[in-house]
């Protein structure tokens, strides 16, 4: 009996002085390079602190890794240019160049989280059970089995989830099939809000390409969180939001003004489907932006968590000639953890 905890509390010192050596850069940022992963999450383990015990016994040790993932797309007129290199693309965050750049690839070698968040409140029109349709069909179109994964929710005054995160896209029509309209009041920016949070905790130890879809009208007249708060969440989760409008645009100003924000800010794009025709393109348009994006990540100079919105700007040149970027426009500096080591189980 002694013996086992002097073994388990030897472990834990050692676990301690572990967590503190990866305060150095240069054993943190080893470790890290492998292992870390863009999902923003709350501060918690600081230098010296005892390490999270997981329900299976686990120690699981974190520590901060500043690394910002961004996606973009490069068009040279009105066509994407899916051949760029490394080479090709320059940042800027906060008019400063990176202090790394770890990764660029085209997004297809990324594993896609993906949430359709569709709205069935009292202010869904007839065109609903197409819209359903259309979803689906999009789905099989750009989901890969193997690495994808899709959940599915309504909301009206609150969300409910109909299919949680799948590889199916049988289920995920099931899930869809299972929307109503409900004729209850719209909380649109409160349904935003828990979408996000769920694609940022899914679980994933690697990055992920985080997309919302939100098929809505824009009217809001229930959430307690603002459209200021549901657009810098999805900016803080790294989470791609594209609207499609259930109106035509114009037909509601106020509704238009929030689905845009909300895409533009997190650097997706409002689309608007004045018809049933409109809608499956509405879709394929965002099918073709899925399979043509890009993901650089890097570390931004002189970062500080300070909670300040940092300007990201991105420039991409193919053959002497400046290309269109589409890119969100930034994000709020605060501290991203990651899991790095996980250690013996509890004696």
């Amino acid at each position: 009996m002694y013996g086992t905890r002097w073994f388990a509390a030897a472990g834990l010192l050692l676990g301690i002085g572990f967590l503190q050596a990866l305060d150095t850069p240069a054993l943190g940022q080893q470790i890290l390079s492998e292992n870390s992963t863009s999902a923003a999450l709350p501060a918690a383990n600081g230098p010296g602190q005892l390490p999270e015990v997981r329900s299976n016994g686990e120690w699981v040790f974190k520590t901060q890794v500043n690394e910002v993932t961004v996606m973009f797309t490069a068009m040279r007129k009105g066509k994407y240019v899916a051949d760029l290199q490394r080479q090709d693309v320059e940042v800027r965050d906060d008019k400063r160049p990176p202090a790394e750049i770890m990764d660029f690839r085209n997004e297809q070698g990324l594993p896609l989280r993906l949430g359709l968040l569709v709205d069935t409140s009292g202010s869904v029109d007839n065109r609903f059970h197409y819209e359903m349709q259309a979803a689906s069909q999009f789905v099989k179109q750009v989901m890969d089995q193997q690495h994808d994964r899709i959940f599915v929710a309504g909301f009206s005054h609150r969300p409910r989830v109909t299919q949680d995160f799948t590889n199916d896209p049988a289920e995920v029509s099931k899930g869809l099939g299972k929307l109503h309209d409900d004729q209850g009041d719209t909380a649109v920016f409160d349904a935003v809000v828990s979408a996000c949070k769920k694609l940022a905790e899914s679980g994933d130890r690697q990055p992920v390409a985080r997309v919302l879809v939100l098929i809505s009208d824009g009217d809001d007249n229930a959430s307690t969180e603002s459209l200021k708060d549901a657009a810098e969440i999805a900016q803080w989760d790294e989470v791609t939001i594209y609207t499609i409008s259930s109106n035509p645009h114009g037909l509601n100003p106020i509704g238009d003004e929030a689905l845009q924000n909300l895409a533009e800010q997190s650097g997706g794009r409002p689309l608007f489907a004045g018809s049933k025709k409109q809608v499956a393109k509405a879709f394929a348009r965002i099918r073709d932006e899925l399979r043509n994006r890009y993901a650089v990540s890097y570390r931004p100079s002189e970062f500080k968590p300070d909670g300040h919105f940092r300007h990201i700007r991105i420039v991409a040149t193919r053959f002497g000639k400046k290309l269109h970027v589409h890119a969100r426009k930034g994000y709020y500096a605060r501290p991203v953890l990651a899991d790095v080591a996980s250690a013996w189980p509890r004696p």
